[in-house]
């Protein structure tokens, strides 16, 4: 039995909370997320769980292969999303020097795709004509868009948008693919100080924004946002395709954005004579606002990797909010740093990122690589998932507890003839992702830091699945003190702060209330999310329970996350 909260239901305690007024950002011990990868140097696709909630990906079972390495889609996927369509996840991939956009569905939920569970979803090859795929996303009305790019004339060449409108599975049939923009005419990007007219060949990376994409196009070293406003098949029309960032300079008929061009913000441009590319896109809802990070893709081992100022360009990571509502980040203030792992004055340095995604709330994953000697004697080389935090809301994963590193280490993880297949060369073992994604499969986090009392940690769980639509949203705390008066401490950020023999995550605090335990040191608190409450909405939320047997009197439940979707 426990004792349930009914006067006070979780809306009223959440819109109390929210009344309070500070901005939200995230936090993670163990993973809300699973990591998909697609390793080009083992030719396998990985998968990542974290099935011990321990926060790492190391266990038994806890990487598997998401794709069977003996079907004929296994190819190095040059991009790869996973999504959900009616509660079941689904992948989509585009394979290496084939004209194919593959989809695959776990059926018999093994875990790994295999047989009749991969399809083709479209043969461009055969449908459209040769070209070079690069880049896949899927909107939030479930099209898939994709790019084919990097030669400046070939027959299959832009920005395309695929859409099963029949229901059979495939994007296959008449209508069911739309050019957005082709690669090989001139295409109008529209910005603040009018239109300027730019040849779209290589629009290599791109990155869902609701129901359109961030596109990076390489040679201008600029970002646009694409979408159809008025469904009618393309993205020619007023608003449909503007200018969302140019952080380097490199075509003087994009305006800069003024952060960039002042240096307030690092410059990207670098010896090598280009700019480091931020090739590495990714957007959420962050409390209700379209969020848009954007990371280097440079190795510090390259001329590119330092800009002419002497500054390291590689992993760097900005954070874009389009705060004067014109549809851009190009506004000065608009994009900050948000992570410097860079080579000369990273926090902490790092090397190459090799991918990264974001999730609703704004935990960002990436992952690192170091890479070797392939054909004479070096330095190991190595792959790590890292995840980073903006957990109290300054714009950056800077502080404590915001960088979690090596939740994944292929040098620990060690040799696997059947996951990483190719044989250590010199001592090296290896895997090089092509593309990288992080699919949520929960909206709450324990993020730990409970002290042990007479029953052990009081421990909290969240439940429910914290959609602002609908569904109901559980809070039990057990193995508390019989009795025992505890108070519920809700923050919308978190500067974790070490106490009372654990770790305090809400603070600074937006809500405390004092409750009681049930006979068997039970608390509950049930109810829906009220009215109002933004997507992408991050709590934290944690107890701290009267207990006579410890030193102070007092101990800590561990702290959970809950993001709403």
């Amino acid at each position: 039995m426990s004792a349930s909260i009914r006067l006070l239901p979780l809306a009223g305690l959440i819109a109390l909370a929210c009344g309070l007024g500070l901005a939200p950002p995230a936090g993670a011990q163990t993973q809300p997320a699973d990591i998909y990868w697609a390793d080009a140097w083992n030719t396998r696709h990985h998968h990542f769980s974290d099935q011990d909630g321990d926060g790492l990906f190391f266990g038994p079972g806890e990487v598997s292969l998401h794709i069977d390495p003996t079907s004929p889609a296994n190819t190095p996927a040059r991009s790869l999303r996973i999504t959900e369509e009616n509660g079941q996840v689904v992948s989509y991939w585009l394979g290496e020097f084939v004209d194919v956009v593959y989809r695959g569905v776990d059926g018999d939920a093994d875990g790994t795709l295999a047989g009749a569970e991969i399809t083709v979803f479209r043969d461009s090859g055969v449908l459209d004509g040769a070209g070079t795929p690069v880049a896949l996303d899927i909107a939030d009305d479930g099209a898939v868009w994709w790019t084919s790019t990097l030669l400046q004339v070939q027959p299959h060449n832009g920005l395309f948008r695929l859409e099963d409108l029949n229901s059979d599975g495939d994007a296959a049939d008449h209508g069911e693919q739309v050019q957005m923009i082709d690669g090989n005419t001139s295409h109008p990007i529209e910005h603040d100080s009018g239109t300027t007219v730019i040849d779209p060949w290589s629009l290599n990376e791109i990155a869902a924004a609701g129901d359109g994409m961030i596109v990076y196009d390489s040679p201008n070293g600029a970002h646009y946002r694409i979408e159809d406003l008025n469904q009618d098949g393309d993205a020619t029309d007023a608003g449909e395709s503007i200018l969302l960032l140019n952080s380097s300079g490199e075509n003087p008929a994009l305006p800069m954005n003024p952060d960039f061009a002042d240096g307030t913000l690092r410059s990207l441009q670098t010896p090598a004579g280009f700019p480091a590319a931020l090739g590495h896109l990714a957007t959420t809802v962050e409390s209700g606002s379209r969020v848009f990070y954007f990371g280097t893709t440079t190795s510090p081992f390259s001329n590119s990797g330092t800009n002419n100022a002497g500054e390291g360009t590689n992993f760097l990571i900005f954070r874009g909010i389009d705060g004067n509502a014109d549809g851009d980040v190009n506004d000065a203030g608009e994009v900050e740093l948000f992570f410097n792992g860079s080579h000369t004055d990273g926090s902490p340095p790092l090397l190459l990122m090799r991918g990264m995604d974001v999730l609703d709330g704004g935990q960002v994953y990436a992952a690192e690589i170091l890479p070797f000697p392939a054909l004479f004697p070096g330095p190991n080389g190595n792959l790590w998932i890292h995840t980073l935090d903006d957990l109290n809301g300054d714009g950056d994963a800077h502080d404590p507890f915001e960088l979690r590193q090596r939740l994944f280490d292929l040098q620990v993880h060690g040799v696997d003839p059947v996951l990483f297949p190719i044989a250590p060369q010199f001592g090296n073992l290896m895997g090089d992702p092509w593309d990288f994604a992080a699919h949520r499969v929960s909206p709450w986090t324990d993020m730990q830091g409970g002290a042990a009392g007479v029953g052990g940690v009081p421990a909290l769980v969240g439940s429910g699945p914290l959609s602002t639509t609908s569904g109901t949203v559980d809070l039990d705390l057990t193995n508390a003190p019989a009795n025992a008066p505890a108070l519920f401490w809700v923050s919308l950020n978190s500067t974790p702060t070490n106490a009372l023999g654990g770790t305090v995550f809400t603070l600074p605090l937006n809500l405390e209330l004092l409750l009681m335990a049930s006979p068997l040191g039970e608390i509950n608190i049930s109810g829906p999310l009220p009215a109002g409450i933004p997507q992408g909405l991050d709590l934290f939320i944690q107890f701290v329970v009267r207990d006579l047997s410890v030193p102070g009197g007092l101990t800590l439940s561990n702290a959970v996350k809950g993001t709403t979707n």
